[in-house]
């Protein structure tokens, strides 16, 4: 079945523009364009979407207060700004409620790539529920001290943007929004970047002090986890990974590029779980209880209970974010490489070895020894038995220094 995409513009001329420049794909995309938000709901009530574009600036309801709405009634869809520069205060009010933001013009492949991505997101997940409840979040729970933290330091009349990079780079779930952010086209700002630190460069004061603190895109913990999880223990894990597959890549090459994404997808690999143990706790919380009782891992007891687990959740939020594709893989498959198809010395080879290193070697009891690096893939990826040992042992000293005194 074709995937249904929704345009919305006031002005008659942008919707021609992009009508002429989309017509190549009018055979893959049911296209529909309307010219207010009044119209675009009417269309959204009579028939689904897959996909909503809308610009920013427009008459009678914008495009912040059609997509507040589109969130609330029909949070499956993916949701898409494409406006321009100018309208910075328009963006800072959608940035909670839009997934993906491309700034005009946008030339044919940028979109088209795009909307092709978009399009794509729902084979990710199944479960129509969950679809739903990924779709309606607008940011994740953040470490209270650190978010309190972020807020002091943003309020201060001499703030460092290097401490404030630092601060958003020790949280999972600052760091995954912010790279949706810095990914996004709507700021102008390169496509890659090499850590939250120089993302909150690039942004700069003028732009992070009104995003953060007007916009929540960040949200301090307000309801507790489940017993036995904290976000302190993910935070822990997720430095502990992504400072080692960094690390690891290092050794293999001298280009940063691999680096750089192995430390960004090595930080939000487990992204999946703060969605599943702040929207559906119960059930997170069953799977907790199932891994200890059973002696399983985390990722198995979920799909036992949830039908899912947050490996599949994560890369879902992270897609529907439009984060970059090496990043989305790691998290999908960094319990199962072997299921992403041939095999690569990637971001998802460094990933998966690296979580499994890490889990051997610190948090829970019950989390540990459950679980085994696919050796099989990764020597068919290139990995050799030496290599594998050398990066054992730097596992060994960088959790050695991560440990407390």
């Amino acid at each position: 079945m074709a995937k249904r995409i929704l345009f919305v513009d006031d002005q008659a001329n942008v919707l021609e523009g992009l009508r002429r420049l989309l017509h190549p794909y009018r055979h893959e995309w049911e296209m529909v364009f309307v010219e207010s938000g009044a119209e675009a709901l009417r269309q959204l009530e009579a028939s689904p979407f897959d996909v909503l574009v809308t610009d920013m600036r427009m008459p009678g309801m914008n495009g912040s207060e059609l997509l507040q709405l589109v969130q609330q009634r029909y949070p499956q869809v993916v949701r898409m700004v494409l406006s321009g520069h100018a309208d910075l205060i328009q963006a800072e009010r959608a940035l909670g409620t839009a997934h993906q933001y491309l700034s005009k013009p946008c030339d044919t492949q940028t979109l088209r790539a795009t909307l092709v991505r978009a399009c794509a997101v729902k084979e990710r997940l199944a479960d129509p529920n969950l679809r739903r409840l990924v779709g309606q979040m607008a940011s994740l729970p953040s470490r209270p001290d650190l978010f309190g933290e972020l807020v002091r330091e943003l309020e201060s009349e001499d703030a460092s943007i290097q401490r404030i990079g630092e601060l958003i780079g020790r949280d999972v779930a600052m760091t995954a929004k912010l790279l949706q952010i810095v990914n996004s086209s709507f700021f102008g700002l390169p496509r890659r970047v090499e850590s939250p630190a120089q993302a909150a460069c690039f942004l700069g004061l003028n732009i992070l002090r009104p995003v953060v603190l007007s916009s929540g895109i960040f949200s301090r913990l307000s309801t507790p986890l489940p017993a036995g999880y904290t976000i302190e223990m993910l935070t822990e894990h997720s430095l502990a990974v992504s400072r080692l597959a960094e690390r690891m890549a290092r050794s293999l090459t001298s280009e940063r590029q691999l680096a750089n994404d192995a430390l960004m997808a090595g930080m939000v690999h487990d992204v999946g779980q703060l969605v599943l143990a702040s929207g559906v706790p119960e059930g997170f919380e069953e799977a907790l209880g199932e891994a200890r009782r059973e002696g399983v891992p985390l990722h198995v007891a979920e799909r036992q209970v949830l039908g899912t687990d947050h490996a599949a959740v994560g890369a879902y939020l992270l897609a529907l974010w439009g984060l970059p594709a090496s990043v989305v893989e790691a998290a999908a498959y960094h319990h199962d490489p072997a299921a992403a198809g041939d095999p690569a010395l990637g971001t998802l080879a460094l990933v998966h070895l690296a979580n499994v290193l890490v889990k051997q070697r610190m948090g829970p009891d019950w989390m540990r020894g459950h679980e085994e690096a696919d050796r099989e893939w990764l020597g068919r990826a290139g990995v050799s038995e030496q290599q594998m040992s050398q990066w054992a042992e730097l596992a060994d000293k960088l959790v050695l220094q991560e440990s407390p005194a």
